[in-house]
């Protein structure tokens, strides 16, 4: 092989004896020669990557190790951001606020009516208690004109019985007997 240095043999095989030269590098900074990538390349190492938090796999948490992983957020935007906030809650609380004495005077409204039914309860009760009481004395007297009746028929019948017989003198009188309470 009498090649000049930096010349080798393409391919033995071929008659004609090819020879392919090859150039030293003109850029040092690379490393390697870039080929067009087929579009979803294996990735060269198969070890398993940790890629907790960054999305789908290996090439998504490669993506983000740039400039434009995290926008760095401002004073005066986290500012903002809080007034926002806590323009936000300051309405929250005052919606819950107007909330809370709407339901409060709802809540005394209801308690106003209890006590009211309470004592139109009572005043009822007292009022059935008088009637019921009003009730016992009246069906005492029922009791005692029955009894006076029953009294007084079973008097006329024994007078009409007297009368009946004959032996019913001029001087008797017809007298209930009368209970006391």
């Amino acid at each position: 092989m009498d090649s000049p240095p930096g010349t080798r043999y393409f391919d033995a095989k071929l008659d004609d004896r090819v020879e392919e030269t090859i150039l030293p590098r003109q850029n040092k900074s690379r490393t390697h020669v870039r080929f067009p990538e087929p579009h979803d390349p294996e990735p060269r190492n198969t070890q398993q990557r940790d890629t907790h938090g960054k999305g789908r796999g290996w090439a998504e948490g490669k993506k983000s190790r740039g400039i434009e992983k995290r926008r760095r957020v401002t004073r005066t935007e986290m500012k903002a951001k809080y007034a926002s906030l806590a323009a936000e809650y300051e309405e929250e609380k005052q919606s819950a606020d107007a909330r809370i004495s709407d339901q409060s005077g709802i809540i005394a409204n209801l308690e106003n009516d209890k006590d009211r039914l309470q004592e139109q309860n009572t005043a009822q009760q007292a009022l059935v208690a008088e009637l019921e009481k009003k009730l016992v004395k009246t069906n005492k007297t029922v009791e005692q004109q029955k009894k006076l009746i029953s009294q007084q028929e079973k008097a006329l019948a024994g007078m009409a019985m007297k009368l009946a017989l004959g032996d019913l003198d001029d001087d008797t009188e017809v007298r209930p007997k009368v209970e006391r309470d």
